[in-house]
C-alpha cells in the first residue's frame, strides 16, 4: 500500500474515531457513503450505547489492511486473511475478515486500539 494511501487511511479512521468518542453523530452521518447515511440508525444507536466508554478515550490507528474483492459480481463470502499468523493461527499481528455480499472493489480497513475512557473501553 502507498504511503500516501495508509497515512489518509490512518487520518480517516482517527477522525471516525474522534467524532465517535464525542457523540458527534450529525458529523458521522454526513461524512458516510449514501448507503449507510440512509440506514443510519445501527450506527447512531452503538456510538450512543458506547458514549460511556469512548467519553475521553484516546485511539491509536493500527497500520490499516488492503483488501482487493476481485470479479464482476458481489462476493456472497468474502474472506480476508491479512498479516502474519504463527502455527497456532492468529496473532496480535493478524485479523481475519468474513463479509457477504461484498461488491467488487479495492477497501482500505483500519482498527482502533482504545485506550482510557470511563469505561476503559478495549
Amino acid at each position: 500500500m502507498a504511503a500516501s494511501i495508509r497515512s489518509g487511511l490512518e487520518a480517516a479512521a482517527k477522525r471516525y474515531f474522534d467524532m465517535s468518542a464525542r457523540g458527534d453523530t450529525a458529523a458521522l452521518k454526513q461524512s458516510a457513503i449514501p448507503s449507510i447515511a440512509g440506514n443510519f440508525a445501527g450506527v447512531e444507536s452503538a456510538v450512543k450505547q458506547n458514549q460511556a466508554n469512548l467519553s475521553g478515550a484516546s485511539g491509536t490507528v493500527r497500520p490499516p489492511f488492503f483488501l482487493n474483492a476481485e470479479g464482476t459480481a458481489p462476493l456472497e463470502h468474502a474472506e480476508f486473511l491479512c498479516g502474519v499468523f504463527g502455527p497456532s493461527g492468529q496473532t496480535n499481528q493478524s485479523a481475519v475478515f468474513v463479509l457477504s455480499k461484498l461488491p467488487p472493489g479495492k477497501y482500505g480497513l483500519a482498527i482502533i486500539d482504545v485506550n482510557g475512557g470511563s469505561s476503559h473501553a478495549r
